[in-house]
């Protein structure tokens, strides 16, 4: 198994920074090594084996650290965001069944304690069969734990259903990886976080080269700050 196509953390970009204008400060590779540890020892603390599924539904730097921890570990996370409604998108898919017994299993969705249980969060924790509430203070010591292999699958999601019924997609390691390094070499400077993964290959196309591409020096989590930023430059 070559160790260059997987998705872990020594493929990112270390030298990256993330500039998060809403909470008003910067965070860097130093932070998110310690929250992807964080992340997997709590999933490995609840008993997660390589090949079950995290639903991952953060909106800050904590879903790249879940994301990478679960890849790490072996683990699958499953992203469905934006186009269409989570519960019709799902049902539609064929993830969940008429009477909403999970198809594809979700075995684990984490959320934020301080946040406590909304309107979204209802769903995953309904479907999940662990619930897990995301800790801060929870230990950040280094978990070299590498369960994934190159042919893993990395994730799940669907398509966007536009064209009929959404189908389940899945997508490993190895093709990931692949495409966010061809796709890395377009981006540069700074970049715009965004979150439109939820079906094909545009998690590809937006997320991992922005983390993978050695050009990229900072990426902007808020749009309001991105935008300064270019006029600032222009």
């Amino acid at each position: 198994i070559m160790q260059s196509t997987l998705i872990t953390r020594e493929i990112l970009n270390k030298n990256i920074r993330f500039y998060d204008m809403e909470n008003n400060r910067i965070r860097d590779y130093d932070y998110l090594r310690k929250d992807i540890d964080r992340f997997k020892n709590i999933l490995q603390d609840h008993g997660a084996e390589a090949g079950q599924t995290v639903f991952n539904f953060y909106k800050d730097i904590r879903l790249i650290s879940l994301f990478i921890a679960c890849s790490e570990l072996g683990l699958i996370t499953c992203v469905v965001d934006i186009a269409v409604s989570t519960v019709d998108l799902y049902y539609k898919s064929g993830h969940i069944d008429a009477k909403n017994k999970s198809i594809s299993p979700i075995n684990f969705v984490l959320f934020d304690k301080k946040q406590g249980e909304n309107e979204k969060t209802k769903l995953y924790v309904e479907l999940a069969e662990t619930v897990i509430n995301y800790d801060e203070e929870y230990d950040c010591s280094y978990n070299d734990t590498i369960n994934a292999t190159s042919d893993s699958v990395l994730m799940k999601c669907c398509s966007s259903g536009t064209t009929g019924t959404p189908k389940p997609i899945s997508h490993t390691h190895s093709f990931m990886y692949e495409l966010g390094k061809r796709n890395s070499k377009d981006f540069y400077g700074g970049v715009m976080y965004t979150r439109l993964f939820h079906h094909g290959s545009s998690f590809a196309t937006y997320f991992l080269p922005a983390l993978m591409g050695e050009k990229v020096e900072r990426i902007y989590i808020n749009i309001n700050l991105f935008l300064r930023a270019v006029r600032k430059n222009k």
